[in-house]
């Protein structure tokens, strides 16, 4: 068997073997759909995308877009969630009031939260993250998060510490509801959380 393995091996090109784990998924070299891009765009029913395809928003400043339309009645549910109970963010309505939340490895939770409900209508809901700059010695350093709705601050709030390159090996992301283990106890007995407005696009541009 070994002798058999050897020799398929070598006939497709297997070796060298690589036995590296956790390095494999940040290296350089891997084939990337986001290297080089700073604006990405996602349609409203875009979900279980896999985290390394997604929006690489970490330790960088970044700014999350949804372009909604809030039913008579108001509207609750995910806009954007990356990532899931170990580590993630989420940006929801809850009971018509935008929030977004940032969970750090299930240790330490940062909630910003708009202080009103959003009227019927079309809206722009918007958080603008600004990343402090890197302290010596220091192995994660947050920023400041600013939630904007149609161009208006409604909400400003710190963020301690981020992820710095990884939030999960398994979960995704996902467009107007939150898959998987949900990023926020807020909605985990709710989840998915699906939102009952009406998304048309969501864009992430990175600085």
């Amino acid at each position: 068997m070994q002798a058999l393995f050897d020799e398929e091996a070598r006939k497709y090109q297997v070796y060298p073997l690589d036995d590296r784990f956790a390095e494999r998924s940040s290296n350089p070299e891997r084939p990337s759909v986001t290297r080089g891009r700073t604006s990405f765009t996602y349609a409203p029913g875009t979900v279980r995308v896999p985290e390394g395809s997604a929006a690489p928003v970490y330790q960088r400043s970044h700014t999350i877009t949804a372009e909604i339309e809030v039913p008579e009645g108001g509207a609750s549910g995910v806009l954007i969630a990356n990532g899931g109970s170990a580590a993630g963010y989420t940006l929801y309505l809850e009971n018509g009031v935008p929030v977004y939340e940032y969970n750090f490895f299930g240790k330490e939770r940062y909630r910003v939260t708009g202080g009103t409900a959003l009227e019927p209508g079309p809206h722009t809901v918007t958080m603008v993250y600004e990343q402090k700059p890197f302290e010596p010695m220091k192995e994660v350093t947050g920023g400041i998060v600013t939630l904007q709705v149609d161009g208006t601050e409604v909400a400003s709030g710190e963020i301690a510490r981020v992820a710095p390159f990884r939030f999960s090996a398994t979960e995704t992301m996902d467009i107007g509801m939150d898959l998987g283990a949900s990023v926020s106890h807020v909605y985990e007995k709710a989840a998915p959380f699906a939102f009952t407005g009406v998304i048309k696009q969501v864009q992430v541009d990175l600085q």
